[in-house]
């Protein structure tokens, strides 16, 4: 999917079934650089030590759950707008 088109912002889970968010993003990374740099990863947990060293490695904003609606507009107009 994310092939098939183009994105401004991708919000994406570090956790979900199936699927790292790690995975998506090295996946991404390896098709579109500048579409992995739009990557916003959301957490709601404790990062592990592997986890913590791969959002150290990148410039990625993390976004730590819970947030409001108010700080996902401002972070997506932040993104986009670097673009």
């Amino acid at each position: 999917m994310i092939r098939a088109s183009s994105y401004d912002c991708i919000l994406l889970d570090l956790k979900m079934p199936g699927i790292s968010g790690e995975e998506v993003h090295e996946r991404t990374r390896s098709r579109d650089l500048r579409v992995a740099d739009r990557i916003v990863f959301m957490n709601g947990d404790i990062p592990r030590p592997e986890t913590a060293a791969f959002l150290s490695g990148l410039s990625n904003t993390v976004l730590n759950k819970p947030f409001t609606l108010d700080e996902v507009r401002e972070l997506i107009k932040t993104v986009t707008e670097e673009r």
